[in-house]
């Protein structure tokens, strides 16, 4: 159940517009729960740090892959976006 506080807590608190990413919200929601559940606080940092970046990996890695079709098509000289 302890995960389950920690996600519910993290998705009430990046409802608000904040930071791209919830750069700083996201990990000190992170970090205040899991002080709260009696984790370390260093221990609990690097969970926060680790975590974020686990939740990130796949969107850097699917806005790299648009990056370089969008590169692809400027160097082709076909300028037009899918939404256009």
């Amino acid at each position: 159940m302890p995960s389950l506080l920690v996600v519910t807590a993290l998705n009430l608190a990046t409802v608000i517009p904040g930071p791209p990413a919830s750069l700083g919200v996201f990990e000190a929601t992170t970090l205040f729960i899991y002080n709260y559940l009696g984790v370390p606080p260093g221990t609990a940092f690097a969970a926060a740090i680790l975590q974020h970046a686990i939740y990130l990996t796949p969107d850097i890695g699917y806005g790299y892959v648009v990056l370089l079709n969008i590169g692809r098509r400027s160097l082709r000289g076909d300028e037009k976006l899918a939404g256009d």
